[in-house]
């Protein structure tokens, strides 16, 4: 019952998501047409847009992550993508670097022939860690939990979650309830070392 009530939670969100995108009726159109006419969907947003198009792309990337059984929800990935896109594109530091981290998850949470680039991915958790002066240990953890994972790299799984820990918790003002967190997950992620 809980994956399914979470389940709904995340594509109510996308739909939220999605209804704030509408309100711009330029590219209101364009949400749900084929993606070919969705691609144009850049050349209508503006600066202003980043806040709604960032949360529409997390919250829609969330329920796409929470179904990736499910070749339909698979096959809006390049839309998320290319939204997600857009606001590195507007303001890359946006949320403490979280669109970088959000396509280095997206790049590198599928294999190779389901469209995952490890590549890609591995540039977007380097500019995050760039950005944050290496002071978010969200971005270890979450480089650990799927580029390290995608690659079956032990070692590297381990060093990141170890760098994660030795960041203070209060590294940067901005970052202290983040990086709590990220210490506990990444305390829970070294004691699934051996399923790596």
């Amino acid at each position: 019952e809980e994956p399914e009530r979470t389940g709904r939670i995340y594509a109510r969100a996308k739909e939220y998501g999605k209804r704030a995108l509408h309100q711009n009726k330029k590219i209101a159109p364009l949400i749900d047409a084929p993606y070919r006419e969705f691609s144009a969907i850049a050349e209508h947003l503006v600066r202003d847009d980043i806040e709604s198009v960032f949360w529409a792309a997390s919250s829609w990337g969330a329920w796409i992550f929470s179904n990736t059984e499910s070749m339909a929800a698979l096959a809006d990935l390049p839309r998320v993508i290319l939204l997600m896109q857009w606001v590195v594109d507007q303001d890359e530091s946006l949320y403490n670097a979280s669109p970088h981290i959000f396509l280095g998850v997206f790049h590198s949470a599928l294999p190779p022939m389901l469209g995952g680039k490890p590549e890609q991915a591995l540039f977007h958790f380097e500019r995050a860690l760039e950005l944050t002066q290496e002071h978010s240990a969200v971005v270890y953890v979450q480089m650990a939990r799927f580029y390290a994972v995608q690659q079956f790299d032990r070692e590297l799984y381990q060093s990141l979650l170890h760098k994660a820990l030795g960041i203070p918790s209060d590294a940067h003002p901005m970052l202290t309830l983040q990086n709590e967190a990220a210490h506990l997950q990444a305390q829970r992620l070294l004691l699934m070392i051996d399923d790596i």
